[in-house]
């Protein structure tokens, strides 16, 4: 007896191909989302600045400790940029959210 194998199928050409983006921006979507819950152990996010406007050193503190248990060498250089992960707004709306910080006004323009 003998096996007749089945002929090939045709490749199709009339595929839409997928952007690299479409690949990555979940990835990095759920990256941030795991940074910022995890973040959110050390810091209080309903407390992050003083009556003046300036983040309170307990945030920088619970930053330092969130560093130091990622194993993060200059924990000094992340700082702002996980304050600023951590905010629950989008990215358009940063410079209105912290219009009363400098040290993020600052560092956003």
């Amino acid at each position: 007896m003998r096996v007749v194998s089945s002929p090939l199928k045709p490749v199709q050409t009339d595929y839409k191909r997928l952007k690299k983006d479409a690949m990555w921006k979940p990835l990095l979507r759920h990256f941030r989302q795991f940074i910022r819950s995890s973040l959110a152990n050390y810091v209080d996010v309903a407390n992050l600045f003083e009556e003046s406007g300036k983040i309170r050193p307990n945030v920088f503190e619970g930053v330092k400790a969130f560093c130091e248990e990622m194993g993060f060498q200059d924990y000094q250089k992340y700082n702002l940029g996980l304050i600023i992960l951590l905010v629950p707004c989008q990215g358009s709306n940063l410079a209105r959210f912290f219009s009363n910080c400098e040290e993020v006004t600052s560092a956003l323009k």
